[in-house]
């Protein structure tokens, strides 16, 4: 069973590519800040229920595309980097200044 909510351990290829595919539909469910606005534009803007189907399946779908490669493509890059404990703390760190002066 993959734990979504913590999925760490990986036992093949296929399952790091399944958990990242089940994460970006979950991501293309969940309103947020971005996804839905646009999606809902482009639907409306077809003016009927089955183009309006059709546009959100087809963004959703490229949405959760392009998420999960990008998802691969970070782990195997910096996996091995941000799992070590003493990296955490500076991570922590770094995205509390950010945040700071992003909110400032």
């Amino acid at each position: 069973m993959i734990n979504l909510y913590n999925p760490q351990i990986f036992s093949s290829i296929f399952s790091i590519l399944l958990t990242a595919f089940l994460l970006g539909i979950i991501h293309g469910f969940t309103p947020d800040e971005h996804t839905w606005p646009i999606t809902f534009s482009y639907s409306i803007g077809s003016y009927s229920t089955k183009g309006g189907f059709k546009t959100g399946l087809l963004f959703s779908a490229a949405f959760t595309f392009q998420r999960a490669i990008a998802s691969e493509l970070s782990y195997f890059a910096l996996g091995k980097i941000l799992t070590r404990p003493d990296v955490m703390p500076i991570i922590y760190i770094l995205v509390g200044i950010v945040m700071s002066f992003a909110g400032a």
